[in-house]
């Protein structure tokens, strides 16, 4: 899951500029939980293998380097400017918060379910993402922010590059600019993780 997500991560950026992000955090939450029920199913059913997990972890790990930045990137366009650096750490907090209690809940519910005890947690797993995709159909963005406060060059450029590399360029171009962004991306790749 994080190799497709160190890959792909810096591309799908790029892609989800172009995008209504809300729709493609839906579209992708959605593909995550038909991923996990995927597995549940195979789980409960006993027909799983080695090369299903892989299978479905590689769909989880494309799925998740493009939900990542789409979700980062959303972030302002619902809360706006003077709420960011509070949101930033309300998201922080339910993402380790997450990683911490995920695990937790699971071992006693493995307790619970003695047979396909995984297979259920898959389950349960899959039907989370009902909340987080009803809650995405629900908010909606406080702006609509396309890239706050770009240089007119680099941004002009990077609307008539041709190519993905060049954009990606362009974009490093642009943020080397901006001093504050190394923060930010440091924060990035520490979160992602």
């Amino acid at each position: 899951m994080t190799l497709p997500t160190f890959f792909l991560a810096l591309p799908g950026g790029v892609l989800i500029e172009h995008v209504d992000k809300r729709k493609a955090i839906i579209f992708l939450q959605t593909i995550m939980m038909l991923d996990t029920f995927a597995l549940a199913i195979l789980a409960l059913s006993g027909f799983i293998q080695i090369w299903h997990i892989v299978i479905t972890s590689l769909i989880l790990g494309i799925a998740t380097a493009f939900e990542i930045t789409a979700r980062q990137a959303m972030l302002i366009e619902l809360v706006g400017r003077e709420s960011l650096p509070n949101a930033i750490a309300l998201q922080s907090t339910a993402f380790n918060m997450s990683r911490v209690l995920g695990p937790a809940l699971a071992a006693p519910a493995l307790l619970l379910f003695s047979t396909n005890g995984e297979g259920w947690i898959f389950l349960l797993n899959g039907i989370s993402f009902v909340a987080i995709i009803t809650s995405l159909f629900l908010c909606e963005p406080v702006t609509s922010h396309q890239c706050c406060h770009a240089p007119a060059q680099c941004w002009l450029n990077y609307r008539k590059a041709p190519s993905i590399f060049s954009r990606i360029r362009l974009w490093g171009c642009w943020s080397s600019l901006r001093p504050y962004w190394e923060f930010s991306l440091s924060l990035l790749f520490n979160n992602s993780q």
